[in-house]
């Protein structure tokens, strides 16, 4: 029996020399991976974010955070400024942005008024020679249908120049005379010039270009047709014993 009683006190002394180490040198915790902004681990339901949440509700609910204003990031710098900063700023912006003065006005003004002055010539000149070339062009035209029509239809057609009327006639040659009588002469057609195109010099013999049923003329010449402007000359030339008719600048 003592022998029991011994041994069941050894046992029950070694147990509590385990306990003791146990308690004395407990386990090492395990560091969690699971580990929130800062280092905070995260608990149930998010209570991290709760936390986080909390400590900026207070940080704006603080009275020297009221007393400044909402914070705002600088976009420059990254660096936070309250409220009343920024409004200086865009009251700042604002006093840069000055209206037109007159003085700057008055130089707009000019700079329009000289180029409108250089400009406007020039584009009246221009528009006079469009113009001018564009009749020398039609008269070119009748004469060459003149001709067509004469070889075609073996009868005599010709055109008329007035140049006291600034006008020229097409027309279909029935008295024979190779000359151009309204009371005889079919009339085909009459044109009357742009005011701001005049007739030329005209070395032709006669006012009057009539072609034979052979494609020849009944005279050669030249006629010049330019803008009212002057500077610029369109010439028509004609050759009689072929009826060639050609436009030069």
């Amino acid at each position: 029996m003592m022998y029991e009683e011994n041994r069941f006190g050894a046992g029950f002394g070694s147990i509590a020399s385990i306990g003791s180490i146990l308690s004395s040198e407990p386990f090492p915790e395990v560091p969690s991976s699971k580990t929130g902004p800062y280092g905070k681990r995260r608990g149930p339901a998010g209570t991290a974010e709760i936390e986080m949440g909390a400590e900026r509700n207070e940080d704006a609910g603080h009275p020297r955070q009221k007393a400044l204003g909402a914070s705002k990031p600088d976009r420059r710098s990254g660096k936070i400024r309250n409220a009343s900063d920024t409004k200086r700023g865009r009251m700042k912006i604002w006093r840069k942005q000055e209206g037109i003065t007159m003085m700057e006005l008055v130089i707009v003004a000019v700079i329009i008024g000289v180029m409108s002055a250089l400009a406007v010539p020039s584009f009246l000149n221009y528009s006079s020679k469009m113009e001018a070339k564009g009749a020398a062009r039609d008269i070119v035209s009748t004469l060459r249908q003149a001709r067509s029509k004469a070889i075609s239809e073996r009868v005599k057609y010709g055109v008329y120049f007035d140049a006291g009327n600034r006008r020229y006639t097409f027309f279909k040659e029935k008295s024979g005379n190779e000359q151009y009588d309204s009371g005889v002469d079919s009339l085909i057609s009459q044109i009357t010039l742009d005011r701001d195109v005049n007739y030329g010099g005209n070395t032709f013999t006669s006012t009057t270009v009539v072609f034979k049923t052979d494609g020849s003329a009944s005279s050669s010449g030249d006629m010049q047709i330019l803008p009212a402007s002057g500077g610029f000359t369109y010439n028509i030339n004609v050759l009689a014993s072929t009826g060639r008719i050609k436009l030069t600048d």
